[in-house]
């Protein structure tokens, strides 16, 4: 084994990853990971606490999965006092170690991959020569992947159902290639199959490798025996977590538990199949890199390169397939991933959580084999027309660029990010230049002190852009999450989302932060032509449980209105036409009016979509032309929010004007008194920039 390694690229591949993952867990905060605090809690309780956890007293969501992951970090950090274990602000020995763990099992399922990888395209008479390389660049692209990294340096069991999953992959695959498996093969893969679930049940999708090699098998091995012996292996395993839940809680896998514990951030309805797709960017770049609980991103430039370099995965795997170059065994990677996608888009449809790829980790073995199929399909077609390339000079060129990428990514995402003197921070004379007014504070430190829409008007199933300013008014000492929702006039969530952005335990105190988030707005069934406003709520609550929502200071609310919004649905009143008695500056024109008594009804027309709220201004005028009536009000429906080629309609009441003569109608700023210019019908501009119009 030892000789084999030394002569295996997984001896640079292994340690390189290693070093990497030490960079990373150095780097990433304490507990900042993806539901890394979550997982914590829940292992230093069963550490300190020498027991399972009581499903229907949970610490923490993550309780309600398997428990492998959470007592094996147990047992690696239960020699330490309880102090330690309860107090990791204060000791990050626990944490390390945990983290360390991952890390190790990270290594495990980069050998796993190698060796999946290289039994699949193991060297034959029908093997291309391309595709010996395919075990080397499979791994490299996982071992390298910064988002695969960060994950092996954090406290998770994704990385442990991951590790499982990509040996069931290997053995199944070991087992399709050999004459006749043995019923130990059947009990082994049923076994690894079992684990991959008892470390989370997304694990589930497993089931469908072991059932493929079955299939694929039944001429050499009974379908029946091996699924048989395979279910043995399987429940072997979990059999105990089954027998220990159903006693106690009457459910296999605690699934009444299980919807309690996560039942808070449950969508109030399903998501449709087109809101999932509207996360596709989200989900793909995640994969490349959205690091920790703050999805700390890396540069949109970046994210275009490799798409690009995807793209061209994609058509080097669709050459080869047409080609019929792949060996028949990778079907058996169609499953398995089919169904973790299936999995992973219920789970998106059901709760409130982001779309990052982690979630489906028993894939990303699978994706980078499919990407470096596609790399070497497409890099020997090129040698073939390029003699004087070599594949394998471009192989060792791929292989320093994913090592050089996975060092540079940390100094491209979150060590800006986490730099206090990070542009995010604002300047002095860019806080003196914003508003007094509209400040909020709320209990747990944090001021906000402004928020900008960057459009007010959107379309379902688009995002509103928003940019918040805040600054922490004392030191806070723990992380918060930010809660933006929008809620309808009838309180119906139009759409909502729960980030951690820039912890808040990380913040400078008194030095204002810019931040900006993307809320997705839903289509939830609205009816026809009827505008809906929307307004923009924010909170704040802790990140870890209790969840303690921060109340604005002397107020008892929790949350405060950042923004409204127009929703773009169909007009009632569109102009099919658009006659115009006046325009009011770019954007606004009054399509017809008449009087009854004192009351003046106006029929206005959107000719663009007025960037704010204007008042209009009604005067009567007697023979000698002075006011002897008066009445200014805001349009009734707020113009920041019309929609071009929208009718409104709105009647005013003048006090006395029955008696003028003549009547002057204008649209003003109510902040600065600045009036829109005047024009009348023919476009020829008016004086005072108002419209006169007889009595």
């Amino acid at each position: 084994m030892i000789a084999w390694f030394r002569h295996s690229p997984l001896r640079w591949i292994i340690p390189i990853f290693l070093l990497l993952c030490v960079y990373y867990n150095a780097t990433f905060p304490l507990l900042d990971g993806n539901d890394e605090d979550s997982h914590y809690v829940v292992i230093s309780q069963i550490a300190s606490q020498r027991k399972l956890i009581d499903l229907n007293d949970p610490p923490s969501y993550e309780a309600t999965q398997p428990p492998f992951y959470h007592v094996l970090g147990a047992l690696a950090v239960g020699w330490l006092d309880t102090d330690t274990l309860t107090t990791p602000n204060h000791n990050a020995l626990p944490i390390r170690l945990l983290r360390w763990l991952s890390s190790l099992i990270g290594a495990v399922m980069i050998w796993a991959t190698y060796q999946f990888a290289r039994t699949l395209f193991a060297k034959t008479d029908q093997t291309s020569n391309w595709q010996v390389h395919i075990a080397i660049l499979a791994t490299v692209l996982l071992a390298f992947n910064p988002k695969f990294i960060s994950l092996s340096a954090q406290i998770n069991n994704d990385i442990l159902s991951g590790c499982f999953a990509t040996l069931t992959f290997w053995l199944a695959t070991q087992m399709m290639r050999c004459d006749k498996p043995t019923a130990t093969q059947w009990l082994r893969l049923g076994a690894c199959a079992g684990l991959s679930f008892f470390a989370k049940y997304s694990g589930v999708a497993m089931i469908l490798a072991v059932a493929f090699a079955a299939l694929w098998l039944r001429r050499r091995y009974s379908f029946i025996k091996a699924g048989v012996l395979a279910a043995a292996g399987f429940l072997g395993i979990n059999s105990p977590m089954f027998l220990y839940n159903l006693w106690h809680y009457g459910n296999p896998i605690a699934w009444q538990q299980m919807l309690v514990t996560n039942g808070t951030a449950a969508h109030p309805a399903p998501l449709t199949f087109v809101q999932l797709l509207s996360g596709w960017w989200l989900w793909l770049t995640s994969y490349w890199g959205h690091f920790g609980v703050t999805s700390v991103s890396l540069p949109d430039g970046v994210y275009r390169v490799l798409f690009g370099l995807m793209w061209l995965a994609v058509l080097g795997v669709m050459w080869a397939v047409a080609r019929r170059e792949l060996p028949c065994e990778m079907t058996i990677l169609v499953l398995p991933s089919l169904l973790s996608l299936a999995l992973f888009m219920q789970w998106m449809s059901q709760y409130n959580s982001s779309f990052n790829s982690r979630l489906m980790l028993l894939t990303y073995p699978v994706a980078a084999m499919l990407t470096a199929t596609g790399w070497l399909s497409l890099g020997q077609r090129l040698a073939t027309w390029l003699p004087h390339l070599q594949l394998r000079n471009g192989l060792v060129v791929l292989c320093g660029g994913c090592v050089a990428y996975a060092f540079i990514a940390p100094l491209l995402s979150f060590y800006p990010v986490l730099d206090h003197e990070d542009a995010r921070y604002l300047s002095a004379n860019q806080i003196n230049a914003l508003p007094s007014s509209g400040r909020v504070q709320f209990d747990n430190g944090v001021e906000l002190l402004g928020a900008n829409l960057s459009q007010n008007r959107v379309a379902p199933n688009d995002n509103i852009e928003i940019s918040l300013i805040w600054r922490a008014s004392h030191p806070i000492d723990r992380v918060y999450r930010i809660g933006l929702a929008a809620y309808d006039a009838q309180d119906r969530l139009l759409g909502r989302i729960d980030e951690v952005g820039y912890p808040t335990s990380s913040w400078k105190t008194g030095r204002a932060l810019r931040e900006n988030f993307r809320l997705p707005i839903r289509d939830i069934g609205f009816a026809p032509n009827q505008p809906v406003i929307g307004r923009i709520m924010l909170e704040w609550y802790q990140h870890r449980e209790p969840f303690t929502r921060a109340r604005l200071q002397n107020k008892p609310d929790s949350a405060v209105q950042v923004g409204q919004i127009r929703l773009r649905l169909p007009l009632a009143n569109e102009a099919t036409t658009k006659p115009q008695i006046a325009r009011f500056g770019d954007d606004i024109a009054l399509a017809a009016y008449t009087r009854v008594g004192d009351t003046l009804n106006l029929q206005w027309l959107a000719l663009g979509e007025p960037r704010q709220n204007y008042t209009v201004f009604i005067h009567g005028l007697d023979a000698q032309g002075k006011v002897i009536s008066q009445a200014d009000a805001p349009f009734t429906q707020a113009s920041a929010f019309w929609l071009r080629g929208e009718l409104l309609n709105e009647a005013r009441i003048v006090p006395n004007l029955q008696q003028a003569v003549q009547i002057r109608i204008g649209v003003y700023d109510a902040n600065s008194g600045a009036r829109l210019a005047a024009f009348n019908a023919n476009g020829l501009p008016q004086p005072d920039q108002a419209l006169l119009i007889p009595n």
